[in-house]
């Protein structure tokens, strides 16, 4: 079962960018590889800058599709833990605040654009609704422009509340 997350990073013009990571989101988990392995802000970067939804996070920004990770992870199961896996769909997010993270309100972004869909509005004509937030499964991340992770957890028993953001 995964542990969905969003990984996200502070950048100078003050908005965050951000990816969808589907496994071991928990603190345990992906927190814990961000803490120990993505220190600098450009690795940090270098990642996200890739826009695309992994399946799981690695130690380093190389990127191995489901076939080559799966072929790895059998072969040589170790050599597993050091790649980021996935890859495969172009989606990113991006955050004017810290406040629309927690709260589920940045834009997802596929192929480049705003997602979204299509409804008819009150006049008859076509309204686009961009599609905010993601499927999150309780942990967000992100870090600030001084390299510094932070961590939002749910707060029990209340769906897509989040508490603040807390140093981890």
């Amino acid at each position: 079962m995964g542990t969905r997350t969003a990984i996200f990073q502070e950048q100078t013009n003050g908005e965050f960018l951000g990816i969808y990571v589907h496994y071991d989101g928990y603190i345990e988990g992906v927190g814990k590889t961000l803490f120990e392995n993505y220190k600098s802000r450009y690795k940090t970067y270098e990642l996200l800058d890739k826009k695309l939804a992994l399946s799981s996070l690695g130690q380093t920004t190389m990127i191995l599709n489901e076939k080559d990770y799966s072929e790895l992870h059998r072969t040589n199961p170790e050599e597993t833990i050091k790649y980021c896996s996935g890859g495969h769909i172009s989606e990113f997010f991006l955050a004017e605040s810290l406040d629309e993270i927690r709260k589920f309100d940045y834009l997802v972004y596929s192929e480049g654009q705003i997602d979204g869909f299509y409804v008819k509005g009150e006049n008859g004509e076509d309204e686009f609704i961009p599609y905010r937030g993601s499927d999150n499964n309780g942990f967000l991340y992100y870090q600030d422009l001084k390299g510094e992770w932070f961590v939002s957890q749910m707060e029990d028993k209340a769906p897509y509340n989040m508490k603040e953001f807390e140093k981890l």
